[in-house]
C-alpha cells in the first residue's frame, strides 16, 4: 500500500509513487535505510525521466529546474537521474536503459 500527502503537487505525487514502487521492486522492508532510499530514488528516476527528452531539453541550454519542470519530475529526482544514469565522456552523454514503456526502443531501432 502506498500512502502520500494529498497536499502534494501532481509532480510530487508522481515522484513519491514512483519512489515507493522502487521500494516494492527492490523488496525493501521498513524505513530508515539510506541505501534503500537511494535505490528507490534511482528506480523512480529511471521510471520517470525520458533520456531522449532530457537530451533535447539539455541541448536547448535550459537550467536543471526548468528541465525538471518540463519532464514532470522534481529537481531532486532529476539530480538523482543525473548522478546515477548519465555518463559524460569526451563530450558525449550516455544513459542507462530506461524502465517501463519504451525501454527497448533503442534495441528495436538497431535490430530493424
Amino acid at each position: 500500500m502506498i500512502v502520500y500527502d494529498f497536499t502534494l503537487t501532481p509532480v510530487e505525487r508522481a515522484c513519491v509513487v514512483a519512489h515507493e514502487l522502487g521500494h516494492a521492486f527492490h523488496g525493501h522492508r521498513g524505513p530508515g535505510d539510506p541505501r534503500a532510499e537511494a535505490a528507490a530514488d534511482a528506480y523512480a528516476a529511471r521510471l520517470l525521466v525520458d533520456p531522449e527528452r532530457f537530451a533535447r531539453l539539455e541541448a536547448m541550454g535550459l537550467p536543471e529546474n526548468d528541465i525538471a519542470e518540463e519532464l514532470g519530475v522534481t529537481p531532486k529526482l532529476l539530480r538523482v537521474f543525473l548522478e546515477n544514469d548519465l555518463t559524460r565522456l569526451r563530450g558525449v552523454t550516455y544513459t542507462r536503459a530506461r524502465l517501463g514503456r519504451g525501454q527497448f526502443h533503442s534495441a528495436e531501432r538497431w535490430a530493424s
